[in-house]
């Protein structure tokens, strides 16, 4: 049941960036879940998008610092 409810999707990109920042998996598909509850495509009222929800300024200086 809790696959249902929380899948494992993106898997390889959450495994990968959950072990190169040492951050749980379990948090990383929190965040997507209630984000995006999994819909890579979502925006929300107020620009934010993606499945964690970031504003594109957001992302873009996280872009530039990686």
């Amino acid at each position: 049941m809790s696959q249902i409810l929380y899948p494992l999707a993106f898997r390889e990109c959450v495994e990968k960036e959950s072990a190169a920042y040492n951050i749980p998996t379990h948090l990383i598909y929190s965040v997507i879940k209630a984000e995006s509850n999994y819909i890579p495509e979502a925006v929300s009222s107020a620009g934010a998008t993606g499945l964690m929800q970031l504003m594109p300024a957001t992302a873009a200086g996280i872009a530039r610092q990686l």
